[in-house]
């Protein structure tokens, strides 16, 4: 019997989406104009793609930590705790006066992240009993999605008033009421081990090789070409850096640029859901891939704001369903006794690769322009539908 939709909004599930929501929010006030603020600091196109890879690699490589650490310690410690250390270190961020030391702070809160990722995909899939893993996941992006398209929006009024330095503190504070709102309302899903107790689940954890063959290599070309996507498209600089080089567009229309795409994927984000939910995560990850590639193609050869505020909303939309069935596909790679474990080593792999194309994108940006950037970040697009098409037709 098909469950309703309201009950998976319950728990876990909605105190991490409306967190989510509030802390996404804060950084995208200050997120689509990050590339100016490194500009502003000294640093040029190739030193601000290097500054972006050194924060995906913050990202990537302590995930194996966290899926290890979650599977030991639990979901909600991983969640809650590094909250506050991403509260501090965003709002020291501020205060830096040199790009390098903006970067140090930012890598010290992608780590808190990095730290919180297999908890977060443990904890939903955890949560929402099965057979509702789409919509669940579909939730959480949908209010990731308010915060990416609300925070620009937010960042687009108070520009004018506000300098640099108060929308990072004003985004730690808003980490910090978060982190305590987890803290109070998350409830735990896994049962970490008593020491010297029988070990509860007598499979053995995969080891390094099985990430290289069968479903879990599958898998692991699926991590990799979803994170270029990721970091090449609308979470990394090529975008907002094409719009101000070749468009001539300021701080605050590149704000206004990353708002209605976001917006369109909330409201879309159900049928996202439910799409993976009936067809399956593959193919549903396959048509938002090549969504996704379709815009940021047309978007290399834009030349006017309206076309790209279409090309952008359709690509971040594009995205966020990828985004919705890779979290259903990973969260099936393994099971609660190991998911964290799975989740982390997938992030770790899929994340060093798509931090070590950023630099790539960076050198052909310098020789071609942000759209050799933004036209890597397509070609990518068909590497992760075909991926993700293999990956889906393994059972779980």
């Amino acid at each position: 019997m098909r469950l309703p939709t309201e009950r998976v909004f319950t728990g876990n599930v909605a105190v991490l989406s409306v967190t989510t929501a509030a802390n996404v929010a804060a950084q995208m006030v200050w997120y689509p104009i990050l590339p100016l603020v490194y500009r502003r600091l000294g640093a040029s196109d190739f030193e601000v793609s290097l500054a972006y890879g050194l924060l995906a690699v913050a990202v990537a490589a302590f995930q194996v930590a966290g899926g290890a650490l979650a599977d030991r310690l639990g979901r909600k410690p991983l969640i809650a705790w590094p909250t506050f250390v991403a509260a501090a270190a965003v709002a020291t961020a501020g205060f830096a006066p040199s790009w390098p030391l903006l970067t140090f702070c930012l890598a010290v809160m992608n780590v808190c992240t990095a730290l919180q990722v297999p908890s977060f995909v443990a904890l939903i899939a955890e949560s929402c009993g099965e057979g509702r893993e789409g919509r669940a996941f579909a939730l959480l992006e949908l209010f990731a999605s308010l915060g990416v398209g609300l925070g620009p929006a937010l960042g687009a009024l108070v520009l004018p008033v506000v300098p640099d330095w108060g929308l990072f503190v004003l985004s730690g504070a808003v980490y910090a009421v978060s982190g305590t709102a987890r803290l109070l309302g998350l409830r735990e899903t896994s049962r970490p081990p008593v020491a010297g107790a029988a070990p509860a689940h007598p499979l053995a954890a995969p080891g390094p090789a099985a990430f290289l063959r069968g479903r879990l290599g599958r898998l692991t070309l699926t991590a990799v070409a979803v994170t270029a996507v990721s970091n090449l498209s609308v979470y990394g600089p090529f975008i907002p850096l094409l719009a101000h080089d070749r468009i001539g567009l300021d701080a605050r229309h590149i704000d206004i640029l990353y708002t209605v795409g976001p917006l369109v994927s909330a409201a879309s984000g159900l049928a996202m859901g439910r799409l993976v939910d009936r067809r399956g995560p593959g193919p549903a990850l396959a048509v938002g891939a090549l969504g996704a590639g379709a815009a940021l193609s047309a978007l290399v050869w834009s030349r006017s704001f309206w076309s790209a505020l279409v090309l952008v909303s359709v690509a971040a939309a594009a995205v966020q369903l990828v985004y919705v069935a890779y979290d259903a596909l990973r969260a099936s790679a393994a099971g609660p006794e190991h998911r964290g474990r799975v989740v982390g080593v997938l992030g770790m792999l899929g994340g060093l690769a798509g931090a070590g194309l950023l630099p790539v994108a960076g050198r052909l940006a310098s020789a071609g322009g942000p759209g050799a950037g933004v036209a890597l970040a397509a070609a990518f697009c068909v590497l992760a539908a075909v991926a993700g098409l293999r990956a889906g037709r393994d059972r779980p």
